[in-house]
């Protein structure tokens, strides 16, 4: 994975709309990890195109936990006009480098940009 200071579209408005999303989920949730994957972070991007985020919480994603997250993503869907697909998970859960690992959290590993 790489900083979304590394990444070579940094400027861009998923760079600035990946900001939003993890202040913004911050604020409503506490600490979170943000991470851009998918069509959007290889810039493949098309007007029909959602946006793949995997959130990385500090503990158990608990239902209500997982609710203010639906709600404050759809709020940043609405007022950016963008498809937000998320995946919500304990941090605990997440290592793409583990042995056994999956192919999709590979993918994530190896394409992944960090808010």
């Amino acid at each position: 994975m790489k900083k979304l200071s590394e990444w070579h579209r940094a400027d861009s408005a998923d760079a600035e709309l990946l900001r939003r999303c993890k202040r913004e989920l911050t604020e409503a949730v506490g600490p979170v990890e943000v991470i851009l994957y998918g069509s959007r972070a290889r810039q493949e991007v098309a007007w029909d195109r959602d946006m793949d985020l995997l959130v990385l919480l500090p503990g158990p994603v608990t239902k209500p936990l997982r609710a203010r997250i639906d709600e404050k993503l759809l709020d940043i869907e609405m007022d950016a006009e963008v498809a937000i697909s998320s995946i919500v998970m304990d941090e605990s859960e997440f290592d793409p480098d583990q042995d056994g690992s999956t192919p999709w959290s590979r993918n994530v590993g190896r394409e992944g940009v960090v808010a």
